[in-house]
């Protein structure tokens, strides 16, 4: 885990990002199964910014905002979007964070 933070802080570095991005990248997920899944919670959440997910199965859409629960494991893979930029927009449930989030269920 060290040497992947200390890469994504020499990526920033080498292209002269700032800590944080005024404008992040804005970024959809179509497909939050488990790769999709895993996509939401590996980004910098100070450089890019889900504003979309896609995926047909109401658990999936479940699973993007809420984590997945079913070991620490798979928790740690797919945090969610709530554990990922809760904090930051300060979203404490899944309604707060789908007044920011379009969601896509086709």
């Amino acid at each position: 885990v060290g040497g992947t933070a200390a890469a994504a802080g020499l990526g920033a570095k080498y292209f002269k990002y700032g800590p944080k991005l005024d404008d992040p990248l804005r970024v959809g997920i179509i497909g939050t199964g488990d790769e999709g899944n895993v996509l939401i919670g590996a980004p910098n959440p100070d450089y890019t910014d889900v504003v979309a997910i896609a995926d047909i199965r109401p658990y999936s859409r479940h699973r993007a905002f809420h984590g997945d629960w079913y070991s620490p494991s798979a928790h740690g893979a797919r945090p969610g979007l709530l554990a990922v930029y809760g904090d930051r927009e300060g979203w404490k449930t899944e309604s707060d964070a789908r007044k920011h989030v379009k969601v896509y269920e086709a």
